[in-house]
């Protein structure tokens, strides 16, 4: 056990930077970093390879709001991008696309709070090189088999927990807030593989889960997909619900939304992009959930610059299935459908089975979009949404 008081760390209002990163250094393998009750302050940190980080119950590892405590800048991704950043609160790994995994078996766990500088850090990153500048409060890249549970983890400067080229990444039982963040996504995987997220709870500002592999030209060349990503049991308390996409281009596919509920989202489930990604999102199942909406568009109208890609996206094969919308009354539609008008590109193989819609005024959107079947979508009651459908063949209710 390396206990970062050993170390000279204090619960003051002094940053402790050099005494938590010594405790990290000193840390031998499968060795344990002790965090103990108390508010410690500290600037980035930098994780290894086969090591625990465990935070006490009561003990809270605090971001500094100072930026120059997260320098220098790195190589990182951010938007679908790979440029420099600050660096965040917990850094593990280096960014290299073309590499291997350079951090592997990695927990961060205990009863205890991880909570950044919010959002006075992220402003002042901003205000120094523009939104994309920004840290994230916890940032894997290029690591393998990583753990993080049983944290309450709140106060980004943006992006929460935002893994990237990583394998094998869970997410259990944690307790993420960032209402009132400026992109205050919970958890974003990006151009990751195995990525599993159980038992957590989300009050974000922006989107609770944001399922990401690249933007436009970048994305699609790099063509480092996530695949393979596991959601259940969740609690979307308020937020934006999950997202895959916007930046999508490297391929999404293989998802399953299992056993998730809903409280007061923006959206519930959303599979978005534009014409210029590139890319694909495939293969999609989502099943025993209660949503507030189920939206499928391709027509963004944000964090759409630069050159397009070579070839217009591929949405395919989602299944939705024993799904409760009927929470949803406020949604209009309650199901939103909106594929590419490029008819080699419009989406398809769609299946709602089983879904609930609210009692009253429920309605359902199908634009631009070929086989799309709806199995006994109704409310409680046996009232059937309102359908309407432009531009489309083989739709079936």
């Amino acid at each position: 056990m390396f206990n970062i008081l050993d170390y000279g760390a204090k619960a003051d209002s002094l940053v402790n930077t050099r005494a938590i990163q010594a405790a990290i250094n000193a840390c031998t393998e499968g060795g344990t970093v002790y965090i103990p009750k108390g508010t410690f302050i500290s600037g980035a940190l930098f994780l290894k390879s086969n090591m625990t980080l465990y935070i006490e119950k009561d003990g809270v590892l605090k971001g500094s709001v100072a930026p120059d405590d997260y320098l220098p800048m790195m190589l990182n991704r951010f938007e679908g991008w790979e440029m420099k950043t600050y660096a965040s609160l917990l850094n593990a790994g280096t960014l290299n696309r073309d590499g291997s995994y350079n951090v592997k078996n990695l927990r961060i766990t205990g009863e205890g709070t991880i909570a950044g500088g919010g959002r006075k850090l992220g402003d002042a990153m901003k205000s120094s090189g523009g939104l994309r500048i920004r840290g994230r409060l916890i940032c894997l890249m290029n690591c393998q088999d990583v753990c993080i549970s049983g944290l309450t983890i709140t106060e980004p400067p943006s992006w929460t927990i935002h893994y990237i080229y990583s394998n094998n990444v869970t997410c259990n039982n944690l307790n993420i807030i960032t209402k009132g963040i400026h992109n205050g996504d919970g958890i974003d995987p990006d151009s990751s593989t195995d990525c599993y997220i159980f038992n957590c709870t989300f009050n974000t500002g922006d989107d609770c889960i944001a399922i990401k592999s690249g933007k436009n030209p970048e994305g699609y060349y790099v063509g480092k997909p996530t695949r393979n990503v596991r959601i259940t049991d969740c609690d979307f308390k308020n937020g934006h619900g999950i997202s895959i996409g916007s930046e999508m281009s490297g391929g999404v596919s293989e998802v399953l939304v299992q056993d998730c509920k809903a409280g007061a989202l923006l959206h519930g489930m959303q599979i978005k992009g534009t014409k210029d990604r590139g890319g694909y999102v495939k293969n999609v199942t989502v099943r025993d959930c209660q949503l507030l909406q189920i939206t499928i568009f391709s027509a963004v109208n944000y964090n759409n610059d630069g050159e397009a890609a070579p070839q217009i996206p591929t949405f395919e094969n989602f299944i939705f299935r024993n799904i409760d919308l009927s929470a949803a009354g406020g949604k209009d539609p309650v199901i939103n459908i909106n594929g590419f008008k490029d008819p080699a590109h419009r989406l398809k193989n769609v299946q709602f089975i089983n879904v609930k819609t609210p009692e009253q005024n429920a309605k359902v959107l199908v634009n631009d979009a070929e086989k799309v079947q709806f199995t006994n979508v109704q409310s409680a009651s046996g009232s059937k949404p309102q359908y309407t459908v432009n531009n489309s063949e083989g739709v079936q209710y």
